[in-house]
């Protein structure tokens, strides 16, 4: 806006911020209606002006229609005046009867006048005393002193008649359509009888004396040729009478063809000193040709009145209609202004309420303002504002009793791990001493292992020792098998002999049981061999025996030997291996002393940690268990709001509120309350439901026509949705946060909702939405805002 109107309207709006509403009205009225009735009345008061004229023109008309027959009478008894003089005696009672009805009429004058017309009663009286007068004068002598006192009448009332019209405006009326038959009637028709008259009269009384003197035939051929112009003039003034709108009379002309034909029949009879023409045919003539100009006169006289009706009666209309213009301008402004402070103010209260429920924390009010203008706009921003807010803070109460939930948990598992950590603590400062007592036992055990290491290195050579006497043993060992295989042959070869003796003795037995009594002796002696042999035998079996039992216990011994000797070998081996593996055990328990004590000295500085560890998580219990008291603070600043969807908090609260519902009156009587539209738990988007094990539902609070579907058949729910409301249940009870479609945006929504086990196969569940709030003002905040009276939820999803 420029500076200039800037500067010139700070005034104004400076006015405008002192005044109350109504005051403005008011003053806005003022400025509109002064200038109105200002208006109104100068066009009103033209209105009237002109009314005022047209009844002055009519009040003329009357007062011209009243008198111009005065002039009649006047040149009538002028007429009858001039035949008298000229010798017709029998026009004398027709003469004193003329007089007296023009007295009569002079004295019946006056009456129409009205008493406030002062100045034209004044302009009368000249008029109607030379009128009286004439009425009441004595016979004239001669023509010229009749023709003086009747031409003295007419002038006046000819003179009575121009002041009457311009007294009444008749021949300056503004309208052509009134003022040029107007002007015919005051002017011409006042003209033209008077003309006739005197050629009538003047033209009587020369054919009833049979001649004319030379000035009478002068005047009657010079008012021949003024009835000749008058015609002329009776033509244009009817034309523009035509040319102005108006309809002149038919008589027009008929008087026009009339005077020009009276004209020729003047000029005619009087051309010469000696008029030729009947009298009587001649006055006829004149006669009718007067009552044609006065049925002219009467015919403008009545078209005028016409005229003047219709300019009164479209004046009144315009009058008529200014008034109910005015007034109907009048009732629409108030009307409007009416109609625009009532709705003004309504607007403004609809937006004074819902900014004082705002103020008192009543976010569920609806800002309620009707129309299209601006108040509106704004009432529906309000209205978004509103809702906007309602959303933000359900979402900060639902955030802060999550954060609440979340905090306790977080203080409580803080409070265990400080608890812990703390024995966590103490057990590293054991496992300080102790690994101190172990570093002291590894440096005795390097200790130890470097002594075991060269009590290892001499008894490996004692083993290499101890070996070497082995191999000779089983030398030895060997020699001797070898010597047992030789006593073993020797052994058979006896054997061999005993079987060979026992067989000689055998043979010698029977050669000698063949000799008989002389070979009883070599009997016996081949006896005793036989039994030598037996017994040698026998011997030789028992030495086979030992000799075979010590060639088996010779075998066995050398195999023990050999075994022995394998396993010297392997224990030589395995010493000089457990040497080897010591002298790496020595070093190594060197290197592990070593370590042990960095790992002393790490373990001290992770004590330390831990200390700061433990009083770290001391601090974050306390600071958990702020958050936790912030977070019911916070709850409880925003929890007297009044919002138009539910919080977390009440949803907690109708779950258990319902589930105390359900045991207390039983599932199908609890299935029916939360059907109720009109119980208490429905509220708002807050509504009960209740799923079984295999997702069906048994109760859906906002939409009973979902009772036994799948939750499969909602939009927008993933498949486990059921595992995570059952897992939330099963577990006490919980938060359970997924995404559905609103159907109302038709988009899917992040909602959440309390879990409640009720008996093992059902479960009771109560959702809040939540709302992202960086896409919260939509274009269609009127349709998405929720319903404020409790039973009337918007949403008809199934969960």
């Amino acid at each position: 806006m420029p500076l200039w109107l800037r500067t010139l309207l700070r005034p104004g709006v400076r006015l405008m911020q002192r005044l109350r509403l109504q005051a403005k009205l008011a003053l806005v009225g003022t400025a509109m209606v002064v200038p109105l009735l200002l208006l109104m009345s100068v066009q009103v008061a033209q209105l009237l002006h002109a009314r005022a004229q047209v009844l002055q023109a009519q009040q003329g008309l009357a007062t011209h229609s009243t008198w111009a027959p005065l002039l009649e009478q006047v040149q009538d008894l002028r007429t009858a005046q001039l035949q008298l003089l000229a010798g017709k005696a029998e026009l004398v009672a027709t003469r004193d009867a003329l007089r007296a009805d023009l007295a009569a009429a002079a004295q019946r004058a006056e009456t129409p006048l009205a008493p406030a017309d002062a100045a034209l009663r004044q302009a009368w009286q000249p008029a109607q005393q030379a009128l009286l007068a004439l009425a009441q004068r004595p016979q004239a002598t001669t023509s010229a002193e009749a023709l003086k006192g009747h031409a003295q009448a007419v002038q006046l009332m000819q003179d009575l008649l121009r002041f009457n019209a311009q007294r009444s405006g008749l021949t300056d009326d503004a309208a052509p359509r009134s003022r040029r038959p107007a002007a015919l009637l005051v002017g011409w028709l006042a003209r033209a009888p008077e003309r006739v008259s005197m050629a009538q009269g003047l033209g009587l009384a020369a054919l009833q004396r049979g001649s004319t003197h030379e000035r009478e035939r002068t005047d009657l051929l010079a008012i021949a040729t003024a009835i000749e112009e008058l015609g002329v003039d009776l033509q244009v003034k009817l034309q523009a009478w035509n040319q102005a709108g108006g309809q002149p009379p038919q008589m027009g002309a008929q008087v026009q063809m009339a005077l020009a034909e009276w004209a020729l029949a003047l000029r005619a009879t009087f051309g010469t000193p000696t008029p030729t023409g009947d009298a009587q045919a001649f006055a006829q003539s004149g006669n009718h040709l007067q009552h044609q100009i006065n049925r002219l006169r009467d015919d403008t006289q009545g078209l005028l009145h016409l005229v003047y009706a219709e300019q009164k009666a479209a004046l009144e209309k315009q009058l008529l209609a200014a008034g109910l213009a005015f007034g109907a301008a009048l009732a629409a402004m108030a009307y409007l202004l009416v109609s625009f402070a009532m709705n003004f103010q309504s607007s403004v209260r609809g937006l004074r309420r819902a900014t004082d429920a705002m103020a008192a924390g009543n976010l569920a009010h609806r800002a309620n303002v009707y129309g299209r203008d601006e108040l509106a706009d704004i009432g529906t921003v309000m209205d978004r504002m509103s809702l906007h807010l309602s959303t933000m803070v359900a979402e900060i109460r639902n955030s802060a009793t999550l954060v609440n939930l979340t905090g306790q948990q977080v203080s409580s598992g803080s409070a265990r791990l400080a608890q812990r950590t703390d024995d966590q603590a103490g057990s590293l400062r054991n496992s300080i001493t102790a690994i101190n007592e172990l570093a002291v036992t590894v440096a005795s055990n390097a200790q130890a292992a470097q002594q075991l290491d060269g009590l290892t290195a001499q008894l490996t050579v004692q083993a290499d020792e101890g070996n070497t006497a082995m191999r000779d043993t089983m030398q030895a060992v060997a020699q001797m098998r070898q010597a047992s295989g030789r006593v073993a042959e020797v052994v058979a070869v006896i054997d061999d002999l005993a079987f060979q003796t026992g067989m000689l003795s055998l043979n010698a037995a029977i050669e000698a049981a063949r000799a008989g009594e002389a070979g009883k002796g070599f009997a016996v002696v081949a006896s005793e061999v036989r039994q030598l042999a037996q017994r040698c035998g026998e011997s030789a079996e028992e030495i086979r025996k030992l000799i075979g039992d010590a060639g088996a216990q010779v075998d066995e011994s050398s195999q023990k030997i050999s075994h022995v000797s394998a396993a010297l070998d392997a224990i030589v081996a395995g010493v000089r291996q457990v040497s080897q593996q010591l002298r790496g055990i020595s070093h190594s328990s060197a290197e592990q002393s070593a370590g042990l004590a960095a790992v002393t000295s790490s373990v001290g500085s992770l004590d330390e940690i831990t200390r700061d560890n433990a009083a770290l998580a001391e601090e974050s219990s306390t600071a958990s268990h702020a958050l936790v008291q912030r977070a019911v603070l916070l709850r409880q600043a925003v929890g007297s709001m009044q919002l138009r969807q539910g919080s977390a908090e009440e949803a907690l609260a109708l779950v258990k509120k319902a589930a105390a519902h359900f045991h207390a009156v039983g599932p199908e009587q609890a299935a029916r309350d939360f059907h109720n539209a009109q119980g208490a738990f429905l509220d708002r988007d807050l509504y009960i439901f209740m799923l079984d094990r295999h997702g069906r539902y048994a109760a859906v609070g906002n939409d009973p026509g979902k009772v036994g579907q799948s939750f499969s058949t909602v939009p927008g729910l993933d498949r486990d949705y059921l595992e995570r409301v059952w897992a939330a249940a099963d577990s006490g009870g919980g938060w359970v946060a997924y995404h559905v479609m609103n159907p109302m945006t038709q988009l899917v929504t992040p909602k959440e909702s309390y879990m409640m086990a009720c008996g093992p196969d059902l479960v009771i569940g109560c959702g809040i939405y939540r709302t992202d709030l960086s896409h919260q003002l939509s274009d269609k905040p009127r349709a998405t805002a929720w319903p404020s009276r409790k039973g009337k939820p918007l949403e008809r999803a199934a969960a």
